[in-house]
């Protein structure tokens, strides 16, 4: 039988932890200090965790150690998801957490208590999701919950998030705000991967309702640094977690409906993102996918597809 969470009322101020796993981001990680920094709710800690780094950053971070801002750095390179639960499980300490990495920034100082406010009105929220906006060095691509139709917000059952999550097409870790305690409970980032965060917060979203706002909060910051590059060699890593979540879903959605979710995962998931670099900078990814020879006839196919199908 499944798990099912009992939330108690909640106080009328918790305390938002902003976790930032960073790692080499000497030249993106003061923005994304500051851009948490000028959030306007109050009750707030912010939370940095280098990689033990081999340039600048955990120095650059360190200048803006304060009472709000804890600043640490892992002995040795422990990696992206291990880091992100270094984080969750031991360094921070509020009732409810958003995920920014290090390269990444927050937008509207306003996010944070919107969607405080939002918790607050509704004790069966399990994570609160708005928008964000997908840039590069060349353009800017803006997400929207195309679940919500023509509604700018509102809340759902994380069920009915869950079935139509491929919609979307986007997962906004950054703009998403999660229930401390529910996700220690769930083991969140317990596989390494590029999509941890996604399936980690699925997981959740069986254990009560969600909020999706259509504001963009913040900048996912697309450049050729980052991991979400190495999307064309993770395949299997996400073969393996729509197997996990397939299963995991069963004793809520039932076999069936568990099926055509993941037959509709695995025909979506790389179709989507292919389309969605393309949107944000396509020649840039082109040339660094063949530099660094993960350019192969299938990839080259499904984009095609996609620019094809798709108004870019």
């Amino acid at each position: 039988m499944p798990h099912i969470f009992l939330i108690k009322s909640r106080p009328n101020s918790m305390k938002i932890s902003v976790q930032i796993p960073t790692y080499n981001q000497e030249n993106y990680i003061e923005r994304a200090i500051k851009s948490a920094l000028a959030q306007d709710y109050d009750k707030i800690e912010i939370v940095v965790s280098d990689d033990n780094s081999t340039d600048n950053t955990f120095t650059i971070a360190q200048k803006y150690e304060s009472p709000i801002v804890k600043v640490y750095k892992n002995k040795s390179n422990i990696g992206r998801a291990k880091n992100y639960r270094e984080l969750l499980y031991h360094k921070i300490s509020g009732d409810w957490v958003v995920n920014l990495d290090g390269d990444d920034y927050f937008t509207d100082p306003t996010f944070l208590s919107t969607a405080v406010e939002k918790i607050q009105s509704n004790s069966h929220l399990v994570f609160y999701q708005a928008c964000l906006d997908a840039k590069s060095s060349e353009s800017v691509f803006r997400f929207k919950h195309k679940i919500l139709g023509a509604k700018r917000e509102g809340s759902m059952t994380g069920i009915s998030y869950f079935i139509d999550f491929h919609k979307n097409e986007f997962f906004g870790h950054l703009s998403t705000i999660y229930n401390v305690q529910k996700a220690r409970e769930l083991e969140f980032y317990q596989y390494e991967g590029l999509s941890t965060d996604a399936e980690s917060l699925l997981k959740l979203a069986f254990h009560g309702d969600v909020y999706l706002d259509n504001r963009s909060v913040g900048v996912w910051n697309i450049h050729e640094h980052n991991e979400s590059h190495t999307f064309i060699n993770k395949n299997d890593e996400n073969l393996e977690m729509f197997e996990r979540i397939k299963l995991y879903s069963e004793p809520f959605i039932g076999s069936n409906a568990a099926l055509i979710w993941f037959n509709e995962a695995l025909k979506k998931n790389q179709e989507a993102y292919l389309t969605t670099l393309a949107r944000i900078n396509l020649f840039s990814f082109l040339r660094y996918s063949m530099a660094h020879g993960c350019f192969n006839k299938h990839f080259a196919l499904t984009l095609l597809k996609s620019m094809l199908r798709r108004k870019l």
